[in-house]
């Protein structure tokens, strides 16, 4: 994917549907496949995966919803989470979340958001409990902010 095939594929009309769709199950791959679309994605992957749904103008929904799934997955894993977290992924989810219409993508967006925030909540659950150091608080502190700035309303 590093070597330049992503840009190449996605620009063929006809074919973007069928690679948003591998990308989303190379992503439900939690075990193998993540990892090793984090490491050999590089610099691609991620805006690859955010650009169409954070309000570029994406025409398809098809795509608009294979991408959205395969974000939902990958902020069901710890280091996805955290590639996502540093690309800007709730910002990006957010503003595409604002013009977004097609129900598909809207209930993967909204799954996503939960996923940041159960996270979130987990992660300062085991600060409380001794499980974690404390040196992180101001950070998690940050996140929590951010993630509340974010919270998507699910009343259609």
């Amino acid at each position: 994917m590093s070597g330049g095939v992503l840009p190449v594929v996605w620009q063929v009309w006809e074919r973007r549907a069928a690679v948003a769709s591998l990308l989303k199950n190379l992503c439900m791959d939690r075990g193998r496949s993540v990892p090793a679309l984090l490491q050999e994605g590089g610099a691609l992957l991620l805006p690859a995966l955010l650009a169409p749904i954070s309000g570029t103008g994406e025409p398809s929904v098809e795509v608009r919803t294979a991408l959205a799934e395969a974000v939902q997955c990958l902020a069901g894993t710890e280091k996805g989470f955290d590639a996502l977290w540093s690309a800007g992924a709730p910002e990006l989810l957010r503003k595409g979340y604002a013009e977004e219409e097609a129900p598909g993508v809207c209930e993967a967006m909204e799954a996503t958001a939960e996923l940041f925030m159960t996270h979130n909540r987990f992660d300062n659950a085991d600060k409380e409990e001794g499980g974690g150091d404390g040196h992180d608080s101001d950070e998690e502190d940050r996140r929590l902010k951010e993630l509340s700035s974010i919270t998507i309303n699910t009343s259609l």
